[in-house]
C-alpha cells in the first residue's frame, strides 16, 4: 500500500514569498552590488586621506594634497551614489507618494551616520575638550563653513568632520530638488551650479592677499565651504543622470577607453606640475593653480566613476571589484577610525603625533 501523499508541502510561491516593499525601498538595497568597482575607489580615497595626514613625506603629501585629493573622490562618489538612488526611487514614488520616499531616503541616512557621528562629539564634549566646545552647536547642526554664518572656529582634532558637514548639507537640499524637479531639468540645473561654483572659486582666488595668514583664510574660504566643493558633487549628480539616462536608452556609450586616457593623462599632468613645483599645501601664491586642479581632479575622477559603472568587463573595473580591494578598504576605515579616535587623545596636545595634525582655521 502506498504511502500517503503529504500535501502540507510548501508550494512554490511560498517558498519565496514576494516582498513587498514601500516605494522606493527596494530600489536602495542592492546599490553597493550594483557597483563592486566604487568600492575599490573608495579604498583609493580613504588611502589618499590617510598619506595626506599621516605619512610626512613631502612628495606624497603634495601628490594627495593633505588629503585634498581623497577628499574630491568621496565627493564626486557621494554625488553619484546618492543622485542613482533618489533617480532610482523617483519611477516608483506614484503621485502623492513622494513624501514616503523621502522619509525613506532621510531616514536611511540618519541610521547610517547620525549614531557614531553624535555619539562622537558629545562623549569628546563631556571630555572637555576646548574646539568641540566651542563649535558644539555648529557641529551638531552640520553648519561647519555653512555659507552666510560667521567663520567657524579653530576646530583642532575635529577639522576632518567639515567634509561630512559639507555632504549632510547637501543631502538636505539635493533630494527635494530630484523628487520635486523634473528629470530633463536635473542636467541643466546641474551644469549651471558647476560652472558657478568653477566661476565664483576662480574669482575669489585672483584677489589679493597681503599676508599668508589672509591667503590661509582665503583658501579656506574657496575650498571649505559647500559652495567651493558642489563643482565635485555636481559632477558626480551629473554623471548619474547620464548613466541612468544611459539605462534607460536616451543616450549611447558614455566613457571610452580615450576620453579615460584623457582625463587621466590630464590628472597626471598637474599633479607632477605640483609636486614639482614650490607649492605647499594651502597653495600660498598658487590660489587660482590650486581650482585649476581640484576641477581637473574632480573630472577625472568622474569620468573613471562612469567608465567603471559602464564598462564593467574592463581590467580597471575588474581588479577594483576584487575581493582583495573590498578587504583593503575595510582594513583601512578600520584604521582611520582608530587614528580618529587617537585625534582626540590627549586632545590634540602631544608632539608625539604631531603627523596627525593639518591645516587646520
Amino acid at each position: 500500500m502506498e504511502p500517503p501523499i503529504n500535501t502540507n508541502l510548501p508550494k512554490p510561491h511560498d517558498v519565496h514569498p514576494v516582498v513587498k516593499f514601500p516605494p522606493g525601498q527596494a530600489t536602495t538595497l542592492r546599490d553597493h552590488q550594483d557597483f563592486p568597482a566604487l568600492d575599490g575607489l573608495r579604498a583609493f580615497a580613504v588611502i589618499s586621506v590617510l598619506i595626506g595626514h599621516l605619512i610626512p613625506i613631502p612628495y606624497l603629501q603634495k601628490a594627495v594634497g593633505w588629503g585634498d585629493m581623497g577628499v574630491v573622490l568621496f565627493f564626486c562618489l557621494s554625488g553619484f551614489l546618492i543622485t542613482n538612488i533618489l533617480l532610482k526611487m523617483q519611477p516608483a514614488a506614484r503621485p502623492g507618494s513622494k513624501a514616503i520616499g523621502l522619509k525613506i531616503f532621510y531616514a536611511r541616512r540618519f541610521l547610517r551616520i547620525f549614531p557614531i557621528y553624535y555619539l562622537t562629539i558629545i562623549v569628546v564634549y563631556l571630555l572637555q575638550y576646548p574646539p568641540v566646545r566651542e563649535n558644539f552647536l555648529r557641529l551638531l547642526t552640520y553648519s561647519i563653513f555653512l555659507p552666510g554664518l560667521s567663520r567657524t572656529q579653530y576646530l583642532g582634532a575635529a577639522s576632518h568632520l567639515w567634509s561630512l558637514s559639507v555632504e549632510e548639507q547637501f543631502y538636505c537640499v539635493w533630494p527635494l530638488i530630484v523628487f520635486f524637479m523634473p528629470r530633463r531639468a536635473l542636467a541643466g540645473v546641474l551644469s549651471a551650479c558647476i560652472l558657478g561654483c568653477l566661476a565664483y572659486k576662480f574669482m575669489l582666488s585672483t584677489e589679493i592677499s597681503g599676508s599668508p595668514l589672509q591667503e590661509k583664510q582665503l583658501y579656506f574660504s574657496i575650498f571649505r565651504p559647500i559652495t567651493g566643493c558642489l563643482d565635485s558633487l555636481g559632477l558626480g549628480a551629473l554623471a548619474a543622470v547620464m548613466y541612468r539616462n544611459r539605462m534607460e536608452g536616451v543616450a549611447s556609450n558614455l566613457i571610452s577607453p580615450t576620453t579615460l586616457g584623457v582625463v587621466i593623462l590630464a590628472w597626471l599632468g598637474v599633479t607632477v606640475y605640483r609636486i614639482l613645483s614650490p607649492i605647499d599645501s594651502l597653495f600660498y601664491g598658487y590660489l587660482p593653480f590650486g581650482v585649476a586642479q581640484f576641477f581637473v581632479s574632480a573630472v577625472a575622477f568622474t569620468v573613471m566613476i562612469l567608465y567603471v559603472v559602464e564598462q564593467r568587463n574592463s581590467g580597471m573595473a575588474r581588479f577594483l571589484s576584487l575581493r582583495r580591494c573590498e578587504e583593503l578598504l575595510a582594513l583601512v576605515t578600520a584604521f582611520i577610525f582608530i587614528i580618529s579616535l587617537c585625534r582626540f587623545w590627549p586632545f590634540g596636545y602631544c608632539p608625539n603625533i604631531s603627523p596627525l595634525s593639518h591645516p587646520s582655521p
